[in-house]
């Protein structure tokens, strides 16, 4: 649990915080972790800006894709948010499994 808080930060070309691992070194957990996270940061109210939408959010994250975040678990995470149906949020679950 220890390494996939420490890597959430990371990114998959390598420039990510703190210890610039890329892609081959980052474990499935950890990139499900970022995806999460930033969707987190994204669409909580903070002290300086409202809480973004989910559509807001999901534009601003998919300009992450590839570079920074796991092109897998993004999609998982689209498929699951409210309105997917239970079959695609099963077949991004298999998907995953199929990563780690």
């Amino acid at each position: 649990m220890a390494e996939v808080a420490a890597s959430h930060h990371e990114r998959l070309d390598g420039r990510g915080y703190h210890r610039g691992l890329d892609a081959d070194e980052l474990s499935v957990p950890a990139r499900i972790l970022a995806v999460a996270d930033m969707y987190e940061a994204l669409s909580a109210e903070r002290p300086y800006r409202g809480a973004l939408a989910p559509d807001q959010v999901l534009e601003i994250m998919g300009r992450q894709v590839g570079a920074g975040l796991c092109e897998t678990s993004f999609a998982a995470l689209e498929e699951w948010l409210p309105g997917s149906s239970p079959a695609v949020a099963s077949e991004s679950a298999a998907l995953l499994a199929a990563l780690a």
